[in-house]
């Protein structure tokens, strides 16, 4: 392993520290939303599902402490559920739209 998936791993066996993630605003409006990790994560795939199982959208974004990464989902009013997808794990976190 190399990049900041060391660190992630370290803090994680060492301190047993996991990243938090959150989305702003939830909900959304627009789509428009804002992805932030606790944590240096790096290049990370984020796949987007409705509450049927469709994805609906696939970004690659790169994580890093406190930073906020924009993403842009573009769908129709409803619930949908993140998978945020690192070579060291997932996690998932929902979003409503309301346009």
């Amino acid at each position: 392993l190399e990049g900041c998936a060391i660190q992630m791993l370290s803090q994680l066996i060492h301190l047993g520290k996991t990243p938090v993630f959150s989305i702003r605003p939830n909900p959304t409006t627009n789509g428009a939303i804002e992805l932030s990790s606790s944590m240096d994560i790096g290049d990370v795939w984020v796949e987007a599902y409705d509450v049927l199982g469709s994805e609906r959208g696939h970004f690659s974004v790169t994580l890093k402490n406190n930073v906020p990464t924009a993403l842009s989902l573009p769908f129709e009013s409803g619930l949908y559920f993140l998978r945020i997808v690192s070579p060291e794990g997932e996690a998932h976190l929902s979003v409503m739209v309301t346009k």
